[in-house]
């Protein structure tokens, strides 16, 4: 699972599609302009989580996420040209948020419906 909180921290993910890559990038572009490229991610505007292909969704329990349980905000798809990713947004307060990314076939059923 790869946490993502600002852009300088983009040229360190490896292993997903190139779309996701960018998705996430645009996310923690617009985090770092509304909240400050030095704040406290964990309690300031938040930040992005990309499960790999390799990762279990449980991974998300380390974070604080049951993924069985996740009642986002919103949901959408990012089409890649490996296969599909869903985006989640939860809200923890009004002012932090987290993003997820995550292969398509890893979503728990309640994303997909």
């Amino acid at each position: 699972m790869l946490k993502i909180s600002h852009v300088r921290e983009i040229s360190q993910v490896k292993g997903v599609p190139l779309e996701v890559i960018a998705f996430a990038e645009r996310i923690v572009t617009a985090l770092d302009c509304e909240y400050g490229e030095d704040r406290g991610p964990d309690k300031d505007g938040g930040y992005v989580v990309i499960l790999t292909p390799k990762d279990s969704i449980s991974a998300l329990s380390g974070i604080g996420i049951d993924a069985n349980r996740m009642c986002p905000e919103y949901t959408d798809i990012i089409p890649t040209t490996e296969s599909v990713y869903i985006h989640a947004i939860t809200l923890q307060n009004n002012e932090h948020s987290i993003h997820v990314l995550m292969p398509k076939d890893k979503a728990p059923g309640n994303l997909l419906d």
